[in-house]
C-alpha cells in the first residue's frame, strides 16, 4: 500500500545517509504487525476515534522522538 511505499523510500534514504542515522518508524510503533490496534502502551483508548492519539500516547511518542533526536544531535556534534 501507500504507507509501505513511502516507508520503503524513507528506509532507502536513511540507509544511504550512513552510520548513525536511524529511522523512527511510527507505522511500526502504532500498527502492530501492520494492523491497526486501538490499544497502545497500556492505554486502551490510545486511538479512540481510530486516528488521533490520546494525550498519554502522544506524550509517550514525543518523549521517544525527543530522546532519539537528542542522541542524533550528540552524534552529529561529535563528527
Amino acid at each position: 500500500g501507500a504507507i509501505e511505499s513511502v516507508n520503503a523510500i524513507l528506509e532507502s534514504v536513511v540507509a544511504d545517509a550512513g552510520p548513525g542515522v536511524e529511522l523512527f518508524n511510527l507505522y511500526e510503533e502504532v500498527c502492530v504487525d501492520g494492523e491497526f490496534v486501538g490499544e497502545l502502551g497500556g492505554d486502551p483508548a490510545a486511538r479512540e476515534d481510530g486516528l488521533h492519539f490520546s494525550d498519554f500516547i502522544a506524550d509517550t511518542l514525543s518523549q521517544t522522538l525527543s530522546t532519539q533526536a537528542h542522541r542524533a544531535a550528540e552524534l552529529f556534534e561529535r563528527r
